[in-house]
C-alpha cells in the first residue's frame, strides 16, 4: 500500500503531465512549446503567451530575453494582472512564486486558468 506522499508525489505527477499536455496545446498555435511546467514559466515569457491565447488580449511589451530576476518577475506580473483585470481569483501566488519555480503553486495558477477560460 503506498504511503500518503507517495501517493501525493504521484498525484503530482499526473496533474504536472496532464497540465502540461493543456498548455501545449494552446502554445502550439504560436509555434511553442512547454517542456516543464514550472521550469518554464519562469521567466514569465510561455506564461505570458498562454494567458495572451487564453484571454485573446495583448499583455503589452515584454521582456523578451529576461536573464535577471526582476525581468523575469516583471513578465510574471503581467501575466498575474491580466488574469486579475480579466476577474480571475488569484490566491496565495505572486510572480516570486511562478519565476523560483514553484510547482504546487504553478499547478494550482494552471488549474485557475482552466476553470476561467475554458470551462
Amino acid at each position: 500500500m503506498a504511503h500518503g506522499s507517495d501517493l501525493d508525489a504521484e498525484w503530482k505527477r499526473i496533474q504536472k503531465k496532464t497540465f502540461e499536455r493543456w498548455v501545449n496545446i494552446h502554445l502550439s498555435k504560436r509555434g511553442l512549446q512547454l517542456f516543464d511546467l514550472a521550469d518554464d514559466f519562469s521567466d514569465g515569457l510561455l506564461l505570458c503567451a498562454l494567458v495572451e491565447l487564453v484571454s485573446h488580449k495583448s499583455l503589452g511589451r515584454l521582456n523578451k530575453h529576461p536573464r535577471l530576476l526582476p525581468q523575469k518577475l516583471e513578465n510574471c506580473t503581467l501575466a498575474l494582472n491580466r488574469m486579475k483585470a480579466d476577474g480571475v481569483k488569484l490566491v496565495n501566488i505572486g510572480s516570486e512564486d511562478i519565476a523560483k519555480t514553484n510547482l504546487k503553486l504553478v499547478l494550482g495558477l494552471v488549474w485557475t486558468l482552466i476553470l476561467h477560460y475554458q470551462i
